[in-house]
């Protein structure tokens, strides 16, 4: 029989510089059974204003297995980026995808959703309230697939 998805805990918005090099945690996580389980990631890139024409705004993001952000988590099978970019003269875009995490440690564990690693063109701007919900278009669901 098949399982119902998992939602994740969607709280504690960052915001996002365009000097964010390393890996910061926001306040979101899901919490994973074991099992295999194909993650879902939604959220709203924006800086509440206009971006600069002919800009790039590219964020990734990840889990990782404790708060302090840092390096994606082991347990994630294959690619382990959920990346978007927010491309000017828009407002608003949306950074979406999904990646495997294979959950092997016998009991339920906590992933944290981070994002940094960013790359911008032309824009100075600090993305605002990412990752924690603030926004209708967010969230992260999991499904069990194995």
């Amino acid at each position: 029989g098949g399982t119902l998805g998992i939602r994740g805990v969607l709280q504690g918005s960052i915001s996002v510089s365009p000097y964010s090099y390393s890996y910061v945690r926001t306040g979101s996580w899901i919490v994973l059974p074991p099992g295999v389980y194909a993650v879902s990631v939604t959220m709203l890139m924006s800086s509440n204003m206009q971006a600069p024409s002919n800009s790039a705004f590219w964020l990734r993001s990840t889990f990782g297995d404790d708060a302090t952000g840092g390096n994606p988590s082991k347990d994630i099978v294959g690619p382990y980026l959920i990346s978007g970019c927010l491309v000017g003269p828009a407002t608003y875009a949306t950074l979406n995808g999904t990646l495997i995490i294979n959950n092997q440690s016998g009991g339920n564990k906590t992933y944290y959703y981070a994002a940094g690693e960013v790359v911008v063109t032309n824009n100075t701007q600090t993305l605002l309230t990412f990752g924690g919900g603030s926004w209708n278009e967010e969230s992260i669901v999991a499904f069990k697939v194995s």
